[in-house]
């Protein structure tokens, strides 16, 4: 009994805790513009790779820009290509979705065979082969990191749709002669929109993960802009040298994306525990 106790009261722990450190990145990304820091490309090539000190928290890097002032404002680019790029990925995935099980048929059966198709496929390299072809911007990388990414968001929200286009209400809107459109928006889309918000919880981890990998390649954010993919992938040449290069941002990205994985699960968890109460 007390296993079954503690599990509930562990998962909102970690929710609330999760939420709580969120909040902090969030707030101080958004902060990071007024806040008295250093500018984050000034370079002081006298200076150069420092190691965290009381003057410079997080270090310098080899051209001797400040590393904390890189990192807060990296955060910034790094959340937003999380929170675009999933925004993109929702977007597709929810129309696609929608329409497939509201057709139904040959039309959703083919539909998702297309999906199923696209499983298969490799969706970084077509990711690399869009930011190579179309070049290296921030708008490139937003819709790259979105299009291939929302697959199970239609996927879930194709079997949602299956489940709600036989209840009566949405008959009785159908009888009516409601237009497709009008149904679809007022009484399915608010429905489906508890797992698309967890389903988009959980996404933007895994697109924050993808632009650091990008990074990494010399194929995300590009300079002097910095995310903490690309401080990562500028630190990782020196990183026998001048660990914290590597070690400071690449501490904050995986604490962040724990966080976000954690506070989706919990989410789910308890929404899931609305949905089917004790």
């Amino acid at each position: 009994m007390s296993g079954a106790v503690s599990l509930p009261i562990r998962k909102s722990w970690t929710l609330r805790v999760s939420f709580a450190f969120l909040l902090l990145v969030g707030g101080l990304a958004l902060a990071t513009p007024y806040l008295d820091l250093a500018d984050p490309d000034a370079q002081n090539l006298e200076l150069g790779p420092t190691a965290p000190s009381t003057e410079h928290w997080f270090g310098t890097d080899p051209l001797g820009r400040d590393l904390l002032s890189r990192t807060l404002y990296g955060a910034r680019i790094s959340l937003l290509v999380g929170l675009v790029g999933t925004a993109v990925a929702v977007g597709i995935g929810v129309l696609y979705g929608m329409l497939a099980g509201w057709w139904g048929g040959r039309a959703d059966l083919l539909m998702m065979r297309v999906v199923d198709l696209l499983y298969g496929l490799p969706y970084m390299f077509f990711v690399i082969v869009l930011m190579v072809w179309f070049g290296r911007s921030m708008i490139n990388l937003f819709i790259g990191l979105g299009a291939v990414s929302w697959l199970t968001m239609a996927r879930i929200v194709r079997g949602q749709v299956l489940s709600l286009r036989g209840r009566d209400y949405v008959l009785a809107a159908r009888a009516t002669g409601l237009p497709t459109r009008v149904i679809l928006r007022k009484h399915i889309l608010p429905n489906i929109a508890a797992p698309v918000l967890v389903y988009a919880t959980l996404t933007v981890p895994r697109v924050m993960l993808e632009e650091a990998f990008l990074s990494f390649l010399g194929l995300g954010v590009q300079p002097p802009a910095a995310s903490w993919g690309s401080l990562i992938s500028e630190g990782a040449v020196l990183f026998r040298e001048y660990p914290w290069l590597v070690l400071v941002p690449g501490a904050i990205l995986s604490v962040t994306l724990l966080a976000l994985n954690f506070f989706g699960d919990g989410l789910r968890d308890r929404m899931a525990a609305e949905d089917h109460p004790a």
